[in-house]
């Protein structure tokens, strides 16, 4: 995380809670896991306080050195601002203000974990978090996070283990919407629910469209598919891009099979995705009186599986660096991966 120091002290004010959350924090920068800065007078008097260890103060003292680097840059997403003179944990937006004494609980500079549905769906992030720092005024900085996986519908009960915890977390969850005006699907909601609880050390992030699988582009989908009918499947995706089909592209269910009698059952919540095949084949769309894929007709299109964001990420080293970078920096992408960025901003660890 982007966490700043903004407090100042004579070395005999500072209380033995403090100087631990001190040490806390310098470890913290010292071994990777968050961003920690302040201004040039407090680096200064933290680089050498004699109550710190030496792997605190070397941090400081690391920080100092850099602070031209850093002196533009401002935060991303989600940060805290440490002061000694407030009394609690509050939260304006993406600003937390907290008191330097809560970081004498290390809970707070462990590893910041991102919790997803699924852990190919966290290292994914993480991998294209990675990747967008370096587009950013952040290059020179790494993203720090450790991905967890929350076991599909779990993942809202993982989130509440993290609150009760206390732990400082972000959370990526599938909307798994029908349309854009849809109502959160029920995994949604159970996290929205926890995460509003837990206002300061919580971060979630539900996606814009129903699942990540519509939120990975096409070209990238396609480096993973073999076989004539995994072809034909990438060839539908890419003529719902040619041709604008952005319900259908954004809100259906890729994972399985897309079957028309499915789909109709679903209505009203589905009417926009019809719109789109109708749209797609230039077919009217009729009641079809059949049961999930036992007729022709209604099998729309192929599904791609459960393990597409696992063969993206296996595969985003055979894309070329300017097409992952270009696609990282377009539609959606940015936003949610400046929040990921936030929580997971750090400076590179110290060898020794």
């Amino acid at each position: 995380m982007f966490i700043q120091l903004e407090f100042d002290f004579d070395g005999a004010e500072l209380s033995e809670k403090e100087l631990l959350a001190i040490e806390h924090l310098g470890m913290a920068s010292f071994r990777g896991l968050h961003f920690v800065v302040g201004s040039r007078s407090l680096l200064e008097k933290l680089s050498v306080l004699p109550q710190l260890s030496n792997f605190s103060r070397v941090a400081f003292k690391r920080t100092l050195q850099r602070l031209p680097t850093f002196s533009g840059l401002r935060p991303a997403g989600f940060f805290i601002v440490v002061k000694r003179d407030c009394l609690e944990e509050t939260r304006n937006g993406d600003l937390v203000t907290a008191p330097l004494r809560v970081f004498s609980d290390e809970i707070w500079t462990e590893r910041v974990e991102l919790l997803c549905e699924d852990l190919s769906d966290a290292q994914l992030y993480c991998e294209l978090a990675q990747r967008y720092v370096q587009l950013s005024p952040y290059r020179g900085l790494q993203v720090s996070l450790r991905p967890l996986g929350g076991g599909g519908t779990n993942v809202g009960v993982e989130l509440e283990q993290r609150k009760s915890q206390g732990r400082v977390a972000i959370c990526v969850a599938d909307s798994d919407k029908w349309h854009p005006g849809d109502s959160l699907g029920d995994v949604a909601k159970k996290c929205l629910s926890v995460a509003s609880e837990a206002l300061y050390r919580l971060c979630l992030i539900i996606l814009p469209v129903r699942m990540i699988e519509n939120l990975l582009p096409t070209s990238w989908i396609a480096g993973t598919q073999t076989g004539r009918q995994s072809i034909e499947q990438v060839r539908f995706l890419e003529q719902m891009d040619e041709r604008g089909l952005i319900k259908l592209r954004r809100f259906a269910n890729f994972k399985d099979a897309v079957l028309i009698c499915k789909l109709i059952r679903a209505r009203p919540r589905s009417d926009e995705i019809l719109s789109d095949i109708q749209s797609f084949t230039g077919r009217a769309i009729e009641i079809a009186p059949c049961e999930d894929g036992l007729c022709g007709e209604c099998h729309f299109m192929g599904g791609l599986g459960g393990s597409l964001p696992d063969q993206v990420l296996q595969c985003l080293p055979n894309i070329g660096r300017c097409e992952v970078n270009a696609q990282i920096t377009d539609g959606f992408f940015p936003a949610i991966l400046m929040d990921i960025v936030g929580m997971g901003l750090a400076a590179a660890p110290i060898r020794v």
